[in-house]
């Protein structure tokens, strides 16, 4: 399957009271197959605008919504969004947000491969949780980026930001937001960038897992060349932070990475502008379980794992354990 030159310029909406499942976009909104597909000089001008109460599962981006293999080859170059993109709305279940793709998945072992992909349309996504009791129901994760909300098993090569990126919600569990990239995980990655000012805000009043960096959320098993916050990174609103268990994580935010869970090479991290953080944080002990982290960092909030760092200077976390604060600074040559 190919899609070659394809380009729209028309502004869609989608709206409704009550969708099952919401895939949005200006070329295609979803494609899920097991044969070879090929994406190439694909364009959208047109602003893309989604408020739908309820989803169970969505995928919002300039281009496609969700893009998911179960046995091919997914090839994707030149892929450009400067429409703007609004999401608002009560998920229920995952949810999947990007400028170029909300979701783009391939399969390991098979040749899935980003190349250039490039947005300059605004993302703004203003999303709350379905509340319970008065706590947040479970609504799974959700993943938002500039360029991307989520990839995996993908080799990503110059996928850039320029666009300002602002995500206003209340997550209920878990959700993972970037500048350029929510959540990257298994592949490679050169050149991410986001050139934008990113401005994260969290309105969850329970406890809540909120990973965000200025270029990526969170990084899974990735050996990265070149990846870059060139823009303020602003993370504000409450964090209000329960415990389920022993060994649940709390927040992870940092102006390049807020979490890394890898042992792989990382070559050129660096964050060029400030990060600032404000608001409210508390913490709770619940069911006697140990208090998990919250973590921030100048280029990275949290390393899970101890991967190898080329060209990466300098690492500045800063961590609150039950109420006591700890701040790290450690120096990497």
């Amino acid at each position: 399957v190919s899609f070659e030159d394809c380009s729209n310029s028309g502004a869609i909406t989608h709206e409704n009271a009550y969708t099952k499942n919401a895939y949005v976009a200006g070329i295609y909104g979803r494609n899920f197959s097991s044969v070879n597909v090929q994406l190439k000089n694909l364009t959208n001008t047109g602003a893309i605008t989604s408020n739908t109460t309820y989803r169970e599962g969505m995928g919002i981006g300039g281009i496609l919504g969700e893009h998911t293999s179960k046995d091919g080859n997914y090839i994707a170059s030149n892929l450009t969004n400067t429409g703007a993109i609004t999401v608002s709305g009560t998920p229920k279940s995952t949810t999947y947000v990007g400028g170029i793709a909300g979701r783009y998945d391939g399969v390991s072992g098979k040749n899935n491969t980003v190349t250039t992909w490039t947005n300059s349309g605004a993302v703004v996504i203003n999303l709350s949780a379905p509340v319970t009791d008065g706590a947040a129901a479970p609504a799974g994760a959700h993943y938002y980026g500039g360029v991307i909300g989520y990839t995996r098993y993908t080799d990503c090569t110059n996928v850039v930001n320029h666009a300002t990126v602002t995500i206003d919600g209340n997550a209920s569990e878990e959700c993972y937001a970037g500048g350029a990239v929510g959540r990257l995980s298994s592949g490679t990655s050169t050149n991410i960038v986001n050139e934008a000012t990113a401005i994260v805000t969290n309105r969850a009043t329970s406890k809540s897992r909120f990973i965000a960096g200025g270029a990526v959320g969170q990084i899974s098993y990735v050996t990265v060349d070149g990846l870059h916050n060139k823009a303020t990174f602003d993370f504000q609103g409450k964090i209000s932070v329960g415990v389920k268990e022993d060994g649940y994580e709390g927040p992870a935010v940092g102006g390049t990475i807020g979490m890394m869970h890898s042992l792989e090479t990382y070559e050129e991290l660096y964050n060029a502008q400030n990060i600032s953080l404000t608001g409210e944080f508390t913490m709770s002990n619940m069911n006697g379980a140990l208090a998990p982290y919250i973590s921030f960092g100048g280029v990275i909030g949290y390393v899970g794992q101890t991967p190898t760092f080329k060209k990466f200077i300098i690492v500045c976390m800063f961590q609150c354990v039950k109420g006591s604060y700890i701040f790290i600074l450690t120096r990497i040559i």
